[in-house]
């Protein structure tokens, strides 16, 4: 483990959240990011799926025949399709005669920042599998996401994550519905803009006519097509833990401020404040790993989404297509919601180092040197180390760089978006 891991709560005899050691008790987070990598392995994208083992710690499971179809079939597919979606994007521009618009110079970023994102993220899942195991077991074994059984009853039934994972679930089954209809009504249209025939064509994307989809050309250039459109879809599903992401921080990050600011909970028998530097430090441990394996990752994923909804909200609107309308503003919401969500671990953690200074400073306290000495230690652990999404070097999200984000998006939307020229 590195050197910069709060090892104190991992080798502390007393807590209760040893990563060695599943704590009892029911944690939904961890059932929703286990139910993520299993997708993730059954589809092929990832070689790997979290297990438990005899001492109840999740481990990376593996074999040889799910290595090999994952690195030498799914990836390498992957690949090929994400640097042949590329090549065909500066291809066309190439050939065009006439001026490149703004518009492909945007496209062209972005099918690249999307490329360089997905490659970064096979890499992650393939040289950081430590790494990404020691964050799963962060997310199992934090005490402050347990929810003992007896808690369990119909109110979970109407919890906000149920609508929010079904929305994002419904918004990447929304894209296969969409193939099917563009398979459907518009399979001219799909022929003609597949990369085979735009290679073969000088990087012109000629209308192909109804009579003419069973030539040999445009059967191959159909198939390939086909092929790479559903593994895009399939590997668009790595991109769903990003949503999922600031999940298990900020539910863990509202509980220790409930703990904290509770009427009277700091001078409680039953929870003292060292107890609450515990769960601090545990908190602070799915932090640390937690922008270890995600943090680069997060802002390329930031960086794309907005930057493509920015570039299809003109078109999308003027299509008048209902489907392609409700993705564009679901996806708009889903991004909105989670970065709210990642800014909003920044401000609990600003709002418990202000109420601690209050409490630590205030005539209650007299007496209390041992309990002092702990909250002084918490105080100083929120200032030296701020807990929150992204590397404090590079981004840290927080309510200051979504509102530049925002700002930036709406005035491009309103002011400054480029006309769309490019259908494709």
């Amino acid at each position: 483990m590195d050197s910069h891991y709060p090892l104190d709560i991992v080798s502390a005899p007393n807590s209760s959240t040893h990563l060695n050691k599943k704590v009892k008790g029911r944690n939904s987070c961890e059932n929703v990011f286990l139910t993520y990598f299993n997708c993730c392995y059954f589809m092929l994208l990832l070689p790997f799926r979290p297990v438990f083992d005899n001492s109840a710690k999740i481990t990376l499971k593996t074999s040889p025949w799910q290595k090999n179809l994952c690195l030498f079939f799914m990836w390498l597919l992957i690949i090929i399709n994400e640097v042949t979606k590329v090549a065909k994007r500066f291809y066309k521009a190439s050939c065009s005669t006439e001026p490149i618009s703004v518009n492909q110079y945007c496209k062209l970023f972005v099918s690249v920042l999307y490329a360089c994102k997905q490659f970064k993220f096979l890499w992650t899942a393939y040289s950081k599998q430590e790494k990404i195991e020691k964050y799963l077991n962060a997310v199992s074994s934090n005490s402050l996401l347990q929810k003992e059984g007896k808690e369990l009853n119909w109110k979970f039934l109407f919890n906000w994550e149920i609508p929010f994972i079904f929305l994002i679930l419904m918004g990447y089954l929304g894209s296969f519905v969409r193939l099917g209809m563009v398979l459907g009504f518009k399979m001219p249209q799909y022929v003609s803009r597949s990369r085979i025939h735009v290679f073969l064509n000088a990087g012109v994307s000629h209308y192909v006519n109804t009579t003419e989809l069973y030539n040999a050309e445009h059967v191959i250039s159909f198939t390939v097509e086909l092929v790479f459109s559903i593994i895009s879809l399939v590997d668009n599903f790595l991109t769903v833990i990003f949503f999922l992401l600031p999940i298990p921080l900020w539910k863990a990050m509202k509980r220790l401020e409930r703990l904290i600011t509770h009427q009277n909970q700091i001078q409680s028998n039953v929870f003292n404040s060292k107890d609450i530097l515990t769960k601090f430090e545990e908190v602070k441990l799915l932090s640390s790993i937690g922008n270890e394996v995600w943090g680069s990752l997060n802002l390329l994923w930031i960086l794309y989404i907005s930057s493509k909804i920015v570039l299809n909200f003109d078109e999308t609107i003027r299509s008048q297509k209902a489907l392609s309308i409700a993705l564009l503003f679901g996806t708009q919401f889903l991004l909105i919601t989670t970065l709210i969500m990642g800014a909003e671990i920044s401000r609990i953690g600003e709002r418990l180092k202000m109420h601690l200074l209050i409490e630590s400073r205030s005539g209650n306290r007299k007496g209390e040197e041992e309990e002092d000495g702990a909250i002084n230690r918490l105080i100083k652990q929120l200032d030296v180390f701020p807990v929150g999404i992204g590397k404090s070097a590079v981004y840290r999200l927080d309510y200051s760089f979504l509102s530049q984000l925002l700002t930036s998006i709406i005035i491009t939307l309103f002011v400054g978006a480029p006309s769309s020229s490019d259908n494709d």
